[in-house]
């Protein structure tokens, strides 16, 4: 069964553009372009397994926040990732805060997008790399992360797994670092998984928080 995502975006051209490339991958996709009050009715019609969520929507009342506040509130099992301009860390943290599961930069290349709807789909958060380093500056600057002096600790990682780690902190995808190592994606869903596990993190950018923390991506 195709998965079916529904765009909120203000700007029908670029709701309609995002509409075309996600079709090519065989989701079932619509737009909206304009909020009205009838639109928690055609949510409910459309019943979407995940919605694309701009912040902006151009309407003095509601803005992308508030309607994926009320949208968490009434239909829970819709997941959102929020695909915006905004890159801060304040407009992260109200995404997630208003139950986003993702944060999509729109100065972030459309292939990272692709792969934020795949792990969002399968049950994960999703940080695009321009909102990574976001964080990770922003952490290294109020020395939640310490860089002078790095935490002696591996975590038993293999090669592999820190290469793969590395790749992970240049915002390469699954299929990149792939074929980066000349191995299938499940392959390295699974190594991933294992990195997690290891790093205790609790996704991606939590495993690069804890690896620069620990200077394993210089470790190559």
């Amino acid at each position: 069964m195709n998965k079916k995502i529904l765009i909120v975006d203000d700007h029908k051209s670029v709701g309609e553009g995002y509409k075309r490339w996600l079709e090519v991958d065989g989701y079932s996709v619509s737009v909206f372009s304009s909020i009205d009050k009838n639109f928690l009715k055609e949510i409910y019609k459309e019943k979407p397994d995940l919605i694309l969520m701009d912040i902006d929507l151009n309407n003095k009342e509601i803005d992308g926040f508030k309607l994926s506040s009320e949208l968490s509130h009434k239909y829970s099992e819709i997941k959102i990732i929020f695909c915006t301009h905004y890159s801060d860390c304040e407009t992260i943290k109200k995404a997630f805060e208003s139950g986003g599961s993702g944060f999509f930069s729109k100065s972030d290349e459309l292939k990272f997008l692709k792969e934020g709807i795949e792990r969002v789909l399968e049950g994960f958060l999703y940080l695009s790399p321009s909102a990574i380093k976001k964080i990770i500056n922003y952490l290294i600057e109020k020395k939640v992360i310490i860089k002078q002096e790095p935490i002696k600790n591996n975590y038993n990682l293999t090669a592999k797994e820190t290469m793969i780690l590395n790749y992970i902190s240049e915002g390469l995808t699954n299929k990149e670092i792939a074929q980066k190592i000349a191995t299938n994606e499940k392959n390295v869903k699974n190594i991933i998984a294992a990195i997690l596990v290891k790093l205790e993190a609790k996704n991606r950018a939590h495993a690069v928080k804890k690896a620069m923390e620990c200077a394993l991506l210089s470790s190559l």
